[in-house]
């Protein structure tokens, strides 16, 4: 195997389209002595995932000396810029890793970029292996578009030490029980929640689940589906301002500048109270040394619907691809009951393999995650896996611009409404 990792964004993308240019392409071809080299991207490894990682496709190889697995690493914003850059050019690696919505994998099916896996669901028989809701993020664009990779929950973990020294006994279980909690943190000289401004995702997850709160489950959906009316609906305006208050008030000095790794070190130094992450953050806290362990709890982020906040992910086949059956091979190895079992909890926390056990690598609350996941009425995902990417752009323009305070909250919601009418005048 051939790890890579790739540092800034002006970087790959120079290296996308230098292939292109000097005809080169990022799918590996096989030689003429029956060596196949297939490249993979992925995003920046941590923890358990990143050991996982290595020593699965080191057994993959040994097992299939004839092919070779390249992996290329990048930031999770650096690999986006890479595939938009590469997407339809032979610069597209045989395999890539993408989120399942819309406004990320789901753009590269509709775009025709990647390849129809159905005949390898039929040879593999994957269409039973696959829990249903993993099966759905990959069948939501008709026909068999990626393999499941994980499907992950996210929620609020905290520091219990943190909260007794604030005075707080119990975790919210209202929105308004959060926000007393966040004053009482600050109260106590504690940051409440630390997020990094420079990644926009990262305070997404904030929006995405203060827009479930005020807007409840069935407007939420419409306004994400943008069948409703974001410039109308009271909820979103309120939302906005909410975004404002914690931004304000108690989110961790200089989180505008800061990348999402350094916004988690503030929870990892016991600085801040609360981290708003995903079943994956046990493995970054293991390896951040985080202890005592049993100082870490988890809640769900108190929206009052009913449903857990997630996402799904899966690897992609490109239609570019020279070697597209060794590529299946590869994640049918990957996605095989006895390697999820070997590398139960590397990968994902919670099982998108039928039969497959779940797996505690990091500090143990992969109990607590899995818990909320068998609790919740549903799921709604991150926004920028509902909404169209331009959407998403806008989305994140707006959400900065309130949350640093040059777009008024009242405006909000009709500069979205405002974008989302001009998109489709114009298309």
């Amino acid at each position: 195997m051939i790890r890579k990792r790739a540092g800034v964004a002006i970087a790959a993308t120079a290296a996308a389209i230098a292939l292109v240019l000097s005809g080169c392409s990022g799918s590996s071809g096989g030689g003429s002595n029956g060596k196949v080299e297939l490249s993979y991207w992925t995003t920046t490894q941590q923890g358990p995932a990143e050991t996982g990682l290595k020593s699965m496709v080191a057994g993959f190889e040994k097992k299939y000396p004839n092919i070779t697995v390249n992996v290329t690493e990048k930031s999770t914003d650096n690999l986006k810029t890479a595939l938009r850059q590469a997407a339809g050019t032979p610069a597209m690696p045989d395999i890539y890793f993408q989120w399942s919505g819309l406004g990320l994998g789901g753009t590269y099916v509709k775009q025709g970029v990647d390849l129809d896996l159905t005949k390898y669901y039929k040879q593999y028989g994957w269409t039973s292996r696959f829990t249903k809701t993993a099966l759905a993020s990959v069948t939501q664009y008709g026909d068999y578009h990626g393999v499941p990779y994980t499907a992950d929950v996210e929620a609020i973990v905290y520091n219990k030490a943190l909260f007794a020294k604030a005075g707080i006994t119990s975790t919210p279980t209202t929105y308004d029980e959060l926000v007393a909690d966040a004053a009482k943190l600050k109260s106590a000289g504690i940051t409440p929640i630390e997020f990094g401004g420079s990644v926009n995702w990262y305070v997404m997850r904030l929006l995405d689940n203060l827009l479930e709160t005020k807007c409840g489950s069935a407007t939420f959906d419409k306004l994400t589906a943008l069948k409703g009316n974001w410039g109308t609906e009271s909820c979103v305006t309120e939302s906005f301002a909410q975004l404002k208050t914690w931004a304000t008030n108690y989110f961790n000095p200089g989180w505008v500048s800061d990348t999402d790794a350094q916004g988690q070190t503030v929870f990892y130094q016991k600085k801040a109270a609360m981290a708003l992450e995903g079943d994956w953050f046990g493995g970054f806290l293991k390896q951040a040394n985080f202890s005592p362990t049993s100082d870490l709890g988890v809640f769900p982020f108190p929206t009052g619907t009913g449903r857990i906040y997630g996402l799904q992910q899966a690897n992609y086949i490109s239609k570019t691809s020279k070697n597209p059956d060794a590529a299946a091979k590869f994640l049918n190895y990957w996605m095989s009951v006895s390697v999820q079992n070997k590398y139960a909890g590397d990968f994902s926390q919670i099982p998108v393999v039928n039969g497959a056990k779940v797996g505690d690598n990091g500090v143990g609350i992969t109990k607590d995650f899995v818990a909320l996941a068998g609790k919740a009425t549903g799921q709604f995902q991150n926004n920028d896996q509902t909404l169209p990417l331009d959407v998403t752009t806008e989305y994140w323009r707006i959400m900065n611009g309130v949350a640093t305070g040059s777009i008024a909250p009242a405006d909000a919601g009709k500069q979205m409404q405002t974008f989302i009418k001009n998109r489709s005048s114009s298309n």
